[in-house]
């Protein structure tokens, strides 16, 4: 997996650039797949507060299941997912949504450490 560090045009930062006073305020993950440039596909993660403001956005090239490829991205920042993914219900089912909170520590959690290793491998 490639993580593009360019945000589409816009001023948002990507979910490994989080600061750690952004991070604690963090609420949502949210997930969704799309067609890249040159049809390749493409898993968007972005990072939403409580009132639902868009924090970070994070943009790979790859064909893995949305759920593994936005706990990829999540292993390098400040932030962790909580809770289960479920669908999104006013996007249905193109949209997966978690709850996040800030990381608790700096060492990774061990099933972010097997599913880094499996992406990697």
């Amino acid at each position: 997996m490639s993580i593009d560090r360019t945000t589409h045009l816009s001023a948002v930062p990507t979910v490994d650039a989080l600061t750690a006073s952004e991070a604690a305020v963090a609420d949502t993950v949210a997930v969704y797949s799309r067609p890249g440039i040159d049809g390749t596909p493409t898993v968007v993660i972005e990072i939403t507060d409580m009132r639902r403001n868009l924090m970070a956005r994070s943009v790979i090239d790859t064909d893995a299941e949305r759920e593994v490829a936005a706990d990829f991205v999540l292993v390098d920042s400040l932030v962790e997912r909580c809770g289960s993914w479920r669908i999104d219900p006013i996007h249905k089912h193109k949209r997966l949504v978690a709850m996040v909170t800030i990381r608790s520590s700096d060492e990774l959690p061990e099933y972010a450490k097997q599913r880094s290793n499996a992406l990697s491998a």
